[in-house]
């Protein structure tokens, strides 16, 4: 793909300028609505208005979000809310601009507390996503120093800050080609502000050379260097780094052996914890990105971020999975089916807790990949997971923050001699018990060597277990309420814990809590200390 060259600076550019680069001052876009009174014949004189739109996104739409501006003339603007295709249009008075744009909640990915945008007056097209968070921030930096959160708070400077986005935008723009970014190549010197005003469609499989590419490949690299946005975009603004681009392989498709996958978030399910099926059926109507982390032989292609429809009616819903290359996996209806199901979810309070039961799609044609199609959705955890074929041929969810056969960079951070300690009885499961400390040595490239006994004493030791296939994760703990994750290694299983081989659990700041597997036999390492950094 051709890149635009790093070195192509623009003049100084006053808010004169501005004002032309970032939608000629006044005029197009606007529609008319009556509610002023004019001074000479008791009649109302229609009020200008521009009809505001745009994507939120960030690398996939984000649905839910609600979209709030707060502009110059200190006039409320009604709030609006995104839509299943990621597009909002929000209208606002012509005298009000220039204004300052906020999405926040929906499936925005967790740590991203919010995104912002810039609307100047004339303004019709104004997309919200990390490249307009970041170019802001970045103006606003070098205007008076202010976060984005204390400037929405209480914004003013506003000609300053204007004059200031169009030598952030080069600024982030650089930046991004400097890291190893592949930018669109409409996004040149001279068309600055396309990520403010491109008009396009966010999806889970992006096309090359398009703004939406560029989005998810951000979200990439963020996700492989196991950051939030929102610390990124905090180390940003303090003088630190930005994550490097991902280097893919040449393979193409969607699973290459060296290929690092993109994290897919947990969806965004609405606040009725129990609808009816109908209600469920419209919050689930949408296209979800999910992480295809099982394909049979010859279908490798498939392996990666693909996508989940779910649509039609509550007499005849339908489903389709995609691939990360795009294909389909399987496409099916309810009508005619062997068996189907369209259960939504619930909750059960027991007065002591509450208990979430998941919803249900299912459609079975026969036991073909293409003929079968099961999925279940948690509210209360935004886990959508489930399996194509009789026999679990492909298998699919969300809720992924790491997964495939390149190791992540949490290695690097795990890599040392570690040991813990375990309850052991080699007389059986009543005891007696005694502790014993048990290690793990863990590397850089992924691998962890085990040692030590297990419960019954009835474990294979020692044993290396490695990540590099497709049964290895990195995922939130499901049992966990608190920012947890679990990393799995050789997983047996992926229905919310696994029963395989060996899980380290961390905490939210990826700190770790414990190690514990079966080898077959049940092994532990509570109590857990690092000897020894192993360094890369």
């Amino acid at each position: 793909m051709g890149r635009v060259s790093r070195f192509g600076w623009f003049p100084g550019i006053g808010v004169t300028g501005l004002c032309l680069l970032l939608a000629a001052c006044g005029g197009g876009g606007s529609n008319s609505a009556v509610g002023v009174t004019s001074g000479d014949g008791g009649g109302e004189a229609p009020v200008a208005k521009t009809e505001l739109a745009g994507s939120v996104a960030v690398g996939v739409a984000v649905s839910g979000a609600t979209v709030t501006a707060k502009c110059e003339s200190g006039s409320d603007v009604p709030t609006v809310t995104s839509n299943p295709d990621g597009s909002y249009t929000i209208e606002i008075p012509d005298d009000n601009f220039p204004c300052i744009l906020k999405a926040v909640g929906g499936n925005l990915p967790a740590g991203t507390a919010a995104l912002h945008s810039f609307a100047s007056a004339g303004s019709t097209t104004v997309n919200i996503t990390p490249l307009t968070d970041l170019a802001l921030a970045l103006a606003l930096k070098a205007q008076d120093g202010r976060s984005l959160t204390d400037w929405f708070a209480a914004p003013a400077n506003w000609s300053e800050v204007s004059a200031g986005l169009q030598a952030a935008i080069a600024e982030l723009r650089t930046l991004l080609e400097t890291q190893g970014y592949t930018l669109p190549t409409t996004w040149t010197p001279a068309n600055l502000l396309l990520p403010l005003t491109e008009i396009f469609t966010p999806s889970a499989t992006p096309a090359a050379d398009t703004l939406d590419r560029l989005l998810e490949d951000i979200a990439d690299a963020i996700g492989e260097a196991l950051e939030t946005y929102d610390g990124v975009l905090a180390a940003l603004i303090s003088g630190g780094s930005f994550p490097e681009a991902v280097q893919e392989d040449d393979n193409g498709g969607g699973g290459g052996d060296d290929e690092v996958l993109a994290p897919v978030p947990a969806a965004a399910l609405g606040d009725n914890p129990a609808p009816s099926q109908g209600e469920f059926l419209t919050l689930v109507s949408q296209s979800w990105p999910v992480a295809i982390y099982a394909v049979p032989d010859g279908s490798e292609s498939w392996y990666g971020e693909g996508s989940l429809a779910i649509g039609g009616t509550t007499s005849n819903w339908t489903m389709e999975l995609r691939g990360a290359d795009d294909s389909i996996i399987a496409s099916l209806d309810a009508a005619g089916a062997i068996s189907s199901a369209l259960t939504p979810f619930d909750d059960q309070d027991l007065g002591v807790s509450i208990i979430y039961h998941p919803g249900q799609v299912f459609i079975n044609k026969g036991v073909a990949t293409s003929e079968h199609l099961n999925t279940f959705v948690e509210w209360n955890t935004g886990l959508i997971e489930g399996f194509a074929g009789g026999n679990g041929e492909v298998k699919f969810r969300n809720s992924m923050e790491a997964y495939g056969e390149a190791v992540p960079a949490i290695f690097a951070d795990l890599a040392g001699n570690w040991s813990g300690t375990g309850q052991v009885s080699c007389t059986g499961p009543f005891g007696p018990f005694t502790q014993v400390t048990n290690t793990a040595v863990i590397t850089v490239e992924g691998t962890v060597s085990i040692d030590g006994q297990t419960q019954l004493c009835n474990g294979v030791l020692p044993q290396v277990i490695s990540w590099g296939g497709k049964n290895d994760f990195l995922i939130p703990d499901p049992e966990e309420t608190d920012g947890s994750y679990i990393l799995h290694l050789d997983s047996g299983n992926l229905a919310n814990v696994s029963n395989g081989k060996f899980q380290i659990r961390l905490n939210a700041d990826m700190g770790v809590k414990r190690m514990s597997g079966f080898v077959p036999d049940f092994f532990e390492m509570n109590n857990l200390q690092k000897a020894q950094d192993m360094g890369n």
